[in-house]
């Protein structure tokens, strides 16, 4: 098993830190009462939520004021020194927020990187089957634009054809 390492977050530094695991946890903090008596609050592991779209969140306080963020975001953010606009999770799992799963993305290469629908009755993304003809279509879509690839007698040719043009137009991020 490999180390887990901690760093700050940015912007919260001295507050709270993320593992290169995604983990995320306060630091010991001592507070000053206005009665002059201090008293040391020990830091502890924060249990993030899932939001609407499956991804892991947390609500951060600083200065009275609560912040949410995704905590992808945040592991990238520590351990790369840049916050991309989109990241991508490697295997397709919204909750392996470990750092080596985590690559930066446009939005078109991070469609790329999704899974089929679940209402997708293949089972493969971009492939259906036509009711009228029995044949199987294939299509992919890049920056907003749709390619059709073709139809075909059976669903491994097609398949095949889609996971060429898929390798061709966004290289790793297809796997």
């Amino acid at each position: 098993m490999k180390k887990e390492i901690w760093k700050f977050v940015v912007g919260y530094e001295g507050l709270y830190e993320i593992s290169n695991f995604g983990k995320i946890r306060s630091v010991n903090r001592i507070i000053n009462h206005s009665s002059g008596g201090t008293r040391l609050y020990p830091g502890k592991i924060l249990s993030p939520s899932t939001d609407k779209d499956g991804y892991l969140h947390i609500h951060l306080s600083k200065e009275g004021k609560l912040k949410y963020f995704r905590i992808h975001r945040l592991v990238y953010h520590a351990f790369k020194g840049e916050l991309p606009k989109e990241i991508d999770h490697k295997d397709r799992n919204k909750l392996n927020n470990n750092i080596k799963n985590l690559r930066p993305a446009t939005n078109s290469l991070n469609q790329g990187n999704r899974e089929a629908p679940k209402n997708n009755l293949s089972g493969y993304k971009g492939i259906w089957q036509e009711k009228r003809t029995g044949k199987w279509r294939a299509a992919i879509q890049k920056d907003n634009k749709r390619q059709w690839l073709g139809s075909f007698n059976n669903i491994e040719e097609a398949v095949a054809v889609y996971n060429k043009k898929a390798l061709e137009l966004f290289g790793d991020y297809a796997l």
